[in-house]
C-alpha cells in the first residue's frame, strides 16, 4: 500500500496549485494598452523652429528637438530651453526635458535648475 495521508496531501497540493494558476490568470487582465503622452500644439509659437513636437506626461513636458538645435551655441540653447519652460509653465507643467532625435536628453529645466547635456 500507499500511505493515504501522502495521497491526500498530493491531491490537496495539486488542487491548490491549480487554483492559484487559474486565479493568477484571471486577474492579469487582457488590457494591453500603453499610456501615451499627450501631445501639445506648437501652433502660434516660435518653438517650432527647434522642436518637432512636445508631449506631456504627468507634470513634465518632453520636447523632441530638430537638427537645428545643434546649430545653436550654448547661450542660445539656454535661452531656448527657458522659452520652452515658460511655455510649459503656462500649461501647468513643472519640468521640461528636451530630447534629441536619438532619444537622449540635451536639456533639462525646472524652476531652479537649467542643465545642458552634450549627448554622445
Amino acid at each position: 500500500g500507499v500511505n493515504k495521508w501522502l495521497v491526500a496531501a498530493t491531491i490537496l497540493i495539486a488542487m491548490i496549485s491549480g487554483g492559484v494558476y487559474l486565479w493568477a490568470d484571471k486577474y492579469t487582465g487582457t488590457d494591453t494598452s500603453i499610456a501615451v503622452a499627450k501631445e501639445l500644439s506648437l501652433e502660434g509659437s516660435d518653438l517650432k523652429n527647434y522642436l518637432q513636437a512636445i508631449r506631456v506626461s504627468n507634470d513634465t513636458a518632453y520636447g523632441l528637438t530638430n537638427a537645428s538645435w545643434d546649430t545653436l551655441n550654448e547661450s542660445e540653447q539656454k535661452d531656448f530651453a527657458k522659452k520652452v519652460y515658460t511655455f510649459a509653465q503656462a500649461k501647468g507643467l513643472k519640468r521640461v526635458n528636451l530630447l534629441n532625435s536619438k532619444g537622449r536628453t540635451v536639456a533639462f529645466v525646472t524652476h531652479d535648475r537649467l542643465e545642458l547635456y552634450k549627448p554622445t
